[in-house]
């Protein structure tokens, strides 16, 4: 039987000429219902042999760690020299899908909650980038590629362990789809498609737990359904299915963090750090970065809006189909936002500020820069500037700024030309604890939903 399912139960007592009761002893972690859903559990179980309730249900409120290892009992009694006993031994069946955020410079994978998955889909990167270092698309690779990032762990839990066939119960797992390959390591080699052929792979788990890396390895849109069933071998009944369905990413997102904060540490830098952590969560494809070094040199983000971050969107544009940009970012990472805008739009043109006149040309397909969001900006073309980022980020699709003006020994925002800006000094919040407010991390969230599609 399924874990936290209920599966009903007949007692028969015969002859009930003979009198006297009936007990029921339940194996561990086993609970007794009047119905097949909701209701209170019983537990009084000893019934007149003339008043055995017809609606019982048996749930299994714990999963077995071994085949066949919840003995049930039932007896007769207050019969004299009269004792017989049932016995039914019964396996609690549990299998659970447990699919992983993206790969990011500053934040590991995290585990999704199964109604965030449920609700949004799995999100995988379109592997179409040249993490091998060749002129071959990753998603044509089969060897290992040890830079390679754009894989989606995902893991089965299922309980009790099967070590071999011919145990009255299989686990099998489905994938509808071949735009989706599956992986044992996150660096691709071994065996392609983790050896799931279209009626669906057996596996064996001594530990329980079987992890695999997705690969999302075709262009364009859709989904590849992935589920594990858990089949009674002699009568071929499902007892439990647990699925989930991929999809490829349909934007990317550039967030930054303040001056002296620590990219991908919530509990160091709190603010854009969980609301990045948040979105990663509700399927989206975000990446925190550090609001830069603050020079001309390489890092997350100079003064010329070039470095990682941008690196990374030109290669989802590029490379993995996408066609939607978003940018966030508090004190200095705001500023971060407005020179990643400026580097975007000057790509390949002559731009307004003679130091850098000429940026090349990165980005080759079309793309929008969809929504950018200041909180409490300011300008960062080195560590010490305090003045406001009063700048509209180029080319932005929708562009949202919310700031304050409490203190003037402060760093401090103020308006910047947007679609709305929002002067937050009712809220009495100064620009350390900005970032973290919940009305303020509420209404970016409002409206980046709204704007960035997953």
């Amino acid at each position: 039987m399924a874990h936290e399912k209920r599966k009903s139960l007949e007692i028969v007592a015969e002859p009930k000429s003979a009198g006297g009761k009936v007990k029921l002893t339940l194996g561990h972690d086993l609970s007794l219902y009047g119905a097949s859903e909701g209701g209170d559990a019983i537990l009084t179980r000893e019934w007149n042999v003339n008043n055995i309730p017809a609606n019982l249900f048996v749930q299994g409120d714990g999963a077995s760690l071994d085949l066949r290892d919840k003995v049930s009992h039932l007896d007769w009694i207050e019969v004299p020299e009269f004792s017989p006993r049932d016995t039914v031994i019964v396996t609690v069946v549990s299998v659970k899908l447990t699919p992983y955020t993206p790969i990011t410079k500053y934040i590991g994978p995290m585990p999704i909650p199964e109604p965030q998955y449920s609700a949004n889909g799995v999100g995988v990167r379109e592997n179409g980038d040249y993490d091998n270092g060749s002129s071959t698309k990753d998603w044509s690779v089969s060897a290992t590629i040890p830079t390679e990032n754009d894989l989606i762990r995902t893991q089965i839990w299922a309980t009790p362990p099967i070590l071999t066939a011919g145990n009255g119960l299989k686990y099998v797992l489905k994938k509808e789809s071949s735009q989706v390959k599956l992986w044992e390591s996150s660096q691709k080699g071994g065996i392609g498609d983790y050896n799931v052929p279209s009626t669906g792979r057996i596996f064996f788990s001594s530990d329980r737990l079987v992890t695999f890396w997705a690969e999302w390895c075709q262009r364009g849109y859709g989904t590849c359904k992935l589920s594990v069933e858990a089949i009674e071998e002699s009568t071929g009944e499902v007892i439990i299915e647990k699925e989930l369905s991929y999809r490829p990413f349909g934007s990317v997102t550039a967030a930054f963090v303040g001056e002296f904060q620590t990219p991908g540490n919530s509990a160091v830098s709190p603010g854009i750090n969980n609301w990045v952590e948040e979105r990663l969560l509700d399927g989206y494809d975000v990446h925190v970065w550090d609001d830069g070094f603050d020079m001309s040199f390489y890092g997350d983000c100079n003064k010329f809006g070039e470095g990682d971050a941008f690196d990374e969107i030109c290669n989802a544009v590029n490379n993995r189909g996408i066609g939607v940009v978003a940018a966030v970012g508090y004190s200095h990472g705001g500023g971060s936002v407005y020179n990643l805008a400026w580097r975007m739009f000057y790509d390949g043109k002559t731009s307004n500020d003679w130091r850098y006149l000429y940026p090349p040309r990165k980005i080759r397909n079309i793309y929008s820069l969809q929504f950018t969001s200041y909180l409490d900006a300011v300008q960062n073309t080195h560590s010490g500037n305090p003045f406001a980022e009063y700048r509209r980020p180029l080319n932005s699709d929708y562009h949202t700024n919310q700031y304050q003006r409490l203190y003037i020994t402060s760093f401090r925002g103020r308006s910047s030309n947007g679609d709305e800006d929002h002067d937050r000094s009712y809220l009495g919040v100064g620009h350390s604890e900005f970032s973290n407010h919940p009305v303020i991390r509420n209404h970016l969230t409002l409206w980046y939903k709204s704007k960035v599609r997953r």
